[in-house]
This record gives C-alpha cells, structure tokens and sequence, in this order.
C-alpha cells in the first residue's frame, strides 16, 4: 500500500526534475551574455591586449560554458574586440564554427604569449569542422577574419596583456 508520505516524495522529485529542465532549456535557448555566467562584477571578464600594432579589449573565456559557446550566436565582433579562452594546461585546445555568423581568424598562444599556430578567414560554413592548433597552446585568440595579415603578424607574434590573466 502506497503512503501520503511516498505520495509526497514523489511528487516532489517529479516536481524538482522537471523544474531543473525548465530552466536547463530556457539558459540554453537564449544568448548567455559573459556577464550572465561570469558575473557582473568579475574583474577576468575582459581585458585589454596588444598584439602587433593593434589595442583589442577581449573578452575573457576561462570556464567551460563559455568556452564551448565562445563567439557563437553573436551577429558581429567590433574590430578592436575579440575573445581570449585560456586554458590551465599547456595543450591542444580546438575550436569550432558552431552557431557562429561571420568568420574569424584564430590564433593559438604558448606559455610565453607568442603565437604557434593560426587559421586564418575561417568560414561559417565549415563547422562541424574542428580546428587545432599545430604546437601546445595555453591561450586561444579568436578576432574578426583578416586580422592576423592586416597586423602583418606571424608565428612567434607575442601579445601582451593590459593586467595579469589567470592561468
């Protein structure tokens, strides 16, 4: 025989499982802004570099969510912006087109901020392709397509950073 007890566990379970998809799917069906997952006040949500002879304010992506987001579901990226995922580990990190709507130029950044690796005019249309870089990377770079040669830039490049990021 079934209690008002079990009754009452059950229904709450059900209810907090299908709460938890509710808003599972309504995060993922909107833009998740950096200051959204991130956090208003979180000081790493952007910063300022320089790299050849160009000052981009980057935003900063460190955590998985945005990480796999990175720039997809935007319609546009300024020229003097761009988005920067660092990584722990010195390693292999790839990059996909997924959801994206314009191209980009990517870069890939060692330990000692040069670069090792670049793709460059990356097309919309070529994701489910994955893109890693050639040599171990700690920072991915990823600016509007055109980018790397309009900076005359080249493997080695260093980028230099406006404050300390995390890494």
């Amino acid at each position: 025989m079934v209690t008002k007890k079990s009754q009452f566990f059950v229904l709450a379970v059900t209810a907090i499982l299908l709460l938890s998809f509710i808003v599972f799917w309504k995060v993922n069906q909107k833009d998740i802004g950096l200051s959204e997952l991130a956090g208003e006040g979180d000081v790493k949500n952007s910063v300022e570099l320089d790299i050849g002879h160009s000052h981009l304010t980057v935003m900063i992506a460190d955590i998985p969510a945005l990480q796999i987001k990175g720039l997809g579901g935007r319609d546009f990226l300024a020229d003097d912006q761009g988005m920067l995922f660092i990584f722990k580990d010195l390693a292999y990190p790839s990059i996909w087109m997924k959801d994206m709507h314009f191209p980009i130029d990517i870069l890939w950044f060692n330990d000692e901020k040069k670069v090792v690796s670049v793709e460059k005019n990356v097309a919309t249309s070529t994701y489910p392709k994955i893109y890693t870089p050639k040599l171990p990377a700690r920072y991915v770079l990823e600016t509007n397509a055109g980018f790397f040669e309009k900076n005359n830039l080249k493997i080695g490049s260093e980028i230099y950073f406006s404050k300390e990021v995390a890494k």
